[in-house]
């Protein structure tokens, strides 16, 4: 009889602590998932950024030509402002 209640009590606390592990995995995934996120917006906007001041050097006459990549720079910059906020 004491063999079987050690045996259900050691089960018990080993489901529980796998609980608590899965629990941590998901909580920890959750978050790396957010910084990935952001991580990803902030690098769309350097590389658009880069490729906006690339295009105006390179048409120093004309910058009205690179109006399409301005505008993908602040559709980046606004996407990654709003990832920061933790909008989407």
């Amino acid at each position: 009889m004491v063999l079987w209640y050690d045996l259900r009590h050691l089960l018990g606390m080993t489901a529980m602590k796998a609980a608590t592990s899965i629990a941590f995995a998901a909580l920890l995934a959750s978050i790396c998932a957010g910084c990935t996120a952001k991580m990803n917006a902030r690098d769309s906007v350097e590389q658009s950024l880069a490729i906006y001041r690339y295009c105006i050097s390179q048409h120093v006459q004309d910058p009205s030509s690179c109006e399409g990549a301005r505008r993908i720079y602040e559709d980046d910059l606004r996407a990654y402002d709003a990832e920061s906020q933790g909008e989407q």
